[in-house]
């Protein structure tokens, strides 16, 4: 059923990295959501832990809110079939009046269509993962590579600054091939992922300059 992936701001630091899975087996006393945690295993993924998060419910779907709070829809009784439904609201209490969900939600409910690119800029390294996308796309939106370009670059950024930045430069090249200049580069960064993600963004570009820089990357 529905899956969604803890975006870092609401519940604290405990779910960090968590995935939220619906698990609708029929019955409240079978059913719940259950989160998982994944390591890397080659070029796919293996399950690290999994937990049970709600337990006797009937979800059939999650979500996380602007607010903060995780969402789920319930089936009520299940079979056979009442018409009836019920949505649920979950938060940690010690999360209330953290600054960083007030933040969170302010930024999210705002939008980010009229902030100014450097502010754009600084959100890329934002500790919630939708405020970094959101700022991601508008910078993609306006073709603005000058400063996705110099985040990428940067060794004092965030990490997950760079990969959002790395993304961003990808999504304007598909209209502009010059964005990708930063990106040769960044194949001998230090930073594993960010080689990795450079790397990626170029050969799906099919640039012939992009291969000629993977190719020099790997002598």
């Amino acid at each position: 059923s529905g899956i969604d992936y803890y975006p870092g701001t609401g519940l604290g630091g405990a779910y960090k990295g968590h995935l939220f899975i619906t698990h609708f087996k029929g019955s409240p006393a079978r059913s719940g959501i259950q989160t998982y945690t994944v390591n890397p295993q080659g070029a796919s993924f293996k399950i690290a832990t999994s937990e049970p998060f709600i337990v006797a419910a009937l979800p059939t779907d999650v979500t996380f809110g602007a607010d903060g709070k995780l969402y789920f829809s319930d089936w009520h009784n299940g079979w056979p079939k009442s018409r009836r439904g019920r949505i649920y609201a979950v938060t940690d209490p010690a999360d209330a009046t953290n600054p960083l969900v007030q933040e969170t939600k302010r930024l999210l409910y705002d939008g980010f269509k009229a902030r100014p690119e450097a502010e754009l800029a600084m959100l890329l390294g934002h500790a919630d993962q939708r405020v970094r996308t959101e700022s991601q796309f508008e910078l993609a939106r306006r073709a603005a590579p000058a400063p996705l370009a110099a985040v990428a670059r940067s060794t004092s950024a965030m990490p997950l600054a760079r990969l959002h930045a790395v993304w961003g430069l990808g999504q304007i090249a598909r209209k502009d091939r010059s964005a990708l200049a930063v990106l040769p580069a960044l194949l001998r960064d230090s930073d594993a992922e960010v080689r990795a993600q450079a790397a990626k963004v170029l050969g799906d570009s099919r640039e012939a300059s992009a291969f000629d820089g993977l190719i020099a990357a790997l002598k």
